[in-house]
C-alpha cells in the first residue's frame, strides 16, 4: 500500500476514535458499571481490546480501499466509521440501553455493505470477517439482554409519593418557625449599694423603664440626700 493511504486512513480513524470516546467519561462509564448485566458479558479489558483491534481493522480496510482506488469500500468503511461514534452518542450519550441495541441495529447495515464491498479484496475481506462475525453473534445479543434486563423508563414517569419508602423524609420541606419573642416585660432586678435608701433604688428601678418617679417620693428628713432633677 502506498503511504499516503496509510496515513489518511489512519488520520480518518484516529478523528473516528477521538470523536466517540467523547461520549465516554466518568459519569458515563458508572452508569455503564452500574447495569445489570448478562452473566455472559465480556471483563472491560476484553472490550477495549476489542475496541483498539476494531479501528486497525476498518483503518486497515480503508487504507486499502483509498489504495485500489475503490470508491464503494470506501465509503462504507467511512459510513462504518461515523455509525460507530453515533452508537458511543445514542449507548452512553442517552444513557440507554434500548438506544444501544437500536443503534446497533442500524450499524449492522453498514457493516454487512463493508463486508460485501471488499469480497473481492481477499486481505480486507479477511481481515474485516471476524469483527463482522463479532458482531453479528455477540453483540447484537448482548445489547438485546443488555436492554432486557434494563428497561428504560417511559418518558414523563413520575414517582407516586405513596411509594416513598418510610425514613425518607417528608415530601414538602418543613416550613421555617420563628422563635417566640422575648418579653418585653420582663422585670429588671437591680442590687442598690448598702448605703442607698430603698425608696432610692426604688427611682432608679422605675427610671430604667421610662418612668419619671421623682415627683412620687417624698421628701426625708434626717440624714442622707435625695436624689436631684
Amino acid at each position: 500500500m502506498r503511504r499516503r493511504s496509510v496515513l489518511r486512513a489512519s488520520a480518518c480513524a484516529v478523528a473516528a476514535a477521538i470523536a466517540g470516546n467523547a461520549f465516554i467519561g466518568k459519569p458515563a462509564m458508572a452508569w455503564f458499571r452500574g447495569l445489570t448485566a448478562p452473566r455472559w458479558q465480556l471483563p472491560m479489558p476484553a472490550f477495549l481490546g476489542v475496541g483498539a483491534a476494531y479501528y486497525g481493522i476498518v483503518g486497515y480496510v480503508l487504507a486499502r480501499g483509498l489504495d485500489r482506488r475503490d470508491a464503494r469500500s470506501t465509503a462504507w468503511s467511512l459510513a462504518v466509521l461515523v455509525g460507530n461514534e453515533a452508537w458511543n452518542g445514542v449507548f452512553f450519550g442517552r444513557r440507554s440501553a434500548r438506544a444501544g441495541f437500536v443503534g446497533l441495529c442500524a450499524f449492522t447495515v453498514p457493516l454487512v455493505a463493508l463486508q460485501r464491498s471488499v469480497a473481492g479484496d481477499a486481505r480486507s475481506r479477511n481481515a474485516l470477517a471476524p469483527y463482522t462475525a463479532y458482531v453479528l453473534l455477540y453483540d447484537l445479543p448482548w445489547t438485546y439482554r443488555l436492554w432486557r434486563l434494563n428497561p428504560t423508563p417511559a418518558r414523563g414517569h413520575r414517582p407516586d409519593p405513596r411509594d416513598r419508602r418510610p425514613g425518607t423524609g417528608p415530601i414538602h420541606p418543613p416550613t421555617a418557625t420563628s422563635s417566640p419573642p422575648e418579653d418585653a416585660d420582663a422585670t429588671i432586678t437591680l442590687t442598690a449599694p448598702q448605703d442607698v435608701h430603698p425608696a432610692q433604688a426604688t427611682a432608679s428601678r422605675d427610671g430604667a423603664s421610662g418612668h419619671d418617679v421623682r415627683a412620687d417620693l417624698p421628701l426625708r428628713t434626717g440624714g442622707g440626700a435625695c436624689p436631684r432633677g
